[in-house]
């Protein structure tokens, strides 16, 4: 039988079954993080293939849903209309076909197949998902433990020739990003007590242990923010309580014993900017600046018409792109890109505090809002977001909002249409 958890209780039970689908989608989320599984020569990972095969099923057997985020669908498809509608037209004007096709192609699969693939689920399966996510990441970080601290010649690919965790996203910063939203569905999963309150802090520990690894400022300081933010949006004396005793205990951790359990290159470039008050030590910092104040200065010129997607490459004396998602997306796509993003992320804050400012949906609105809050945190310190591993999260804490609405407003959480038991159905394996 099925392990999801109960609509009543909130804990795992055995009583639903699931389809095929329910397989893939487990599997899907299980590997987004894994971008070392992909084709050659071309950004396409298991995940993908395991979202076109999940989209390629509901097709066939009709039970395709164009609305994955229920009410919430018109606000998506608008800002993503709007990301791609700025790239488009700055590209065709540009003559950038080619590039600008590439990248347009990923935005769309990752902001439109993958959410019609693997959303719009009940309670119960969006819950699960959002477990399996969780305990990937932290397999994840475990595996990056071991790799950090007792293999000998790591994989270059893995940690890096510094010394920082890149582990299977083989990307230091971006694997530091994930493990910060992990925590926060971490939190949540205790909140709401799907995982006991023992595996709730121990998963907890080993992603903040994780995010250390990378040695990313960045990473730290959106986890605390996150943590932070989902905390204080409980209104709760216990979770207030409790978050200033974490915060105390890594402080005192970090101020005594910091040097022994923390990473040289951790100690280097995190404790060494916060201890200093010197954000030059912080690592590549002033490199990404220099990027987007050249960003900037170049927006007063492309505001209608964007310069096209990778078109600040031409232009930029590092021949980089802006370390900023949200410049970039102004001098590549204008102000029409530059809209559609802010309303992508503006809306999910939006639904996040509309939801917490509500007593039954206080806990699912304080993830949305801790979630779009660190989202909106990295796209200050990266390029392009249309990798799956961004977005798999922010759409599985969506899909989980849109059924708790619909389960607390209607009664029963509804699945995808056509979705129920029948005979010969597999489900996700027992946890």
């Amino acid at each position: 039988m099925t392990a999801l958890p109960n609509a009543a209780t909130g804990r795992l039970s055995h009583d639903r079954a699931s389809g095929v689908d329910m397989w893939l989608i487990t599997a899907l989320v299980f590997l987004s993080p894994f971008n070392v599984l992909r084709l050659p020569g071309v950004f396409f990972t298991a995940a993908d293939i395991l979202t076109v095969a999940v989209f390629l099923y509901l097709l066939l057997s009709l039970r395709l849903s164009f609305t994955p985020f229920g009410r919430f669908t018109p606000i998506w498809y608008a800002g993503t209309a709007m990301l791609l509608g700025g790239l488009l037209i700055g590209s065709i004007a540009h003559y950038r076909l080619v590039t600008g096709g590439e990248v347009i192609a990923q935005y769309f699969f990752a902001l439109v197949i993958l959410p019609i693939a693997i959303a719009r689920r009940s309670r119960e399966e969006a819950r699960w998902l959002l477990l399996v996510f969780a305990v990937s990441i932290t397999l994840v970080m475990l595996h990056g433990v071991y790799l950090m601290n007792f293999a000998t010649n790591p994989p270059p690919n893995f940690v890096s020739g510094s010394g920082r965790l890149r582990s299977v996203l083989e990307r230091s910063n971006e694997t530091a990003a994930i493990g910060a939203t992990a925590l926060l569905v971490v939190l949540y999963l205790g909140a709401v007590r799907i995982l006991p309150g023992v595996v709730a802090v121990l998963f907890s520990c080993v992603l903040l242990y994780g995010v250390t690894m990378t040695a990313s400022n960045t990473g730290v300081m959106a986890a605390a923010a996150g943590t932070a933010a989902f905390t204080l949006l409980q209104a709760s004396r216990r979770h207030l309580v409790n978050l200033c005793l974490l915060v105390a205990i890594a402080c005192g951790a970090f101020a005594i014993k910091g040097d022994s359990f923390l990473s040289d290159r951790f100690v280097e470039r995190v404790g060494g900017a916060l201890t200093s008050v010197d954000i030059e030590r912080a690592g590549t910092f002033n490199d990404r600046v220099d990027l987007t104040r050249q960003g900037w200065r170049e927006t007063g010129n492309h505001l209608v018409i964007g310069l096209g997607a990778e078109g600040f490459r031409t232009i930029s004396s590092h021949r980089q792109p802006v370390h900023n998602t949200f410049v970039l997306l102004l001098v590549e796509g204008g102000l029409l890109s530059f809209g559609g993003l802010v309303t992508l992320i503006g809306g999910t804050f939006a639904l996040g505090i509309s939801l917490s400012v509500d007593r039954r949906f206080r806990t699912i609105g304080a993830l949305v809002v801790a979630v779009s809050l660190v989202f909106a945190f990295f796209m200050n310190a990266f390029a392009h977001v249309f990798a799956r591993f961004w977005i798999v999260p922010l759409v599985l804490v969506l899909a989980l909002a849109v059924s708790e609405i619909d389960y607390r407003e209607r009664g029963v959480a509804l699945p995808r249409k056509g979705h129920g038991r029948s005979k010969g159905q597999m489900n996700p394996p027992r946890i």
